[in-house]
């Protein structure tokens, strides 16, 4: 499945931002969240993200995972290449669920240009 964009890469100030829920296709058994990092140069940028599930089309949230990274180069150890996104992929319960939604809240240590996006397998 496609990439889904749920939070628009743009200059943001320190502090919290949370993406709109997204509906979670039927069949998705994982979903994985990634985080560009072609503009997180500057190593004093942390930035962590946390992922909340609804099995109940929104009426109820629960934390579903969480990852973290600082900025500046981050060598792949699977690799030896400069890492271009940073992420996390989470396995999903239910998968003929169709009442299953996905939100974010990422969290910025400093200004930073940052975007975020899904996508579900």
């Amino acid at each position: 499945m496609a990439k889904i964009n749920v939070i628009v890469a743009e200059i943001t100030t320190e502090g919290t931002r949370h993406s709109n829920s997204l509906a979670v296709p039927v069949g998705a058994k994982s979903v994985r969240v990634m985080m560009p990092r072609k503009d997180m140069l500057d190593d004093k940028i942390a930035f962590a993200c946390q992922l909340f599930l609804s099995l109940d089309d929104g009426k109820s949230w629960r934390p579903w995972g969480g990852a973290g990274t600082v900025g500046g180069v981050v060598i792949d150890s699977a690799t030896g290449i400069t890492a271009t996104e940073s992420g996390m992929e989470m396995t999903l319960p239910e998968p003929t669920n169709s009442k299953r939604r996905i939100k974010t809240t990422v969290s910025i240590s400093n200004e930073a240009k940052i975007g975020l996006d899904v996508e579900f397998k």
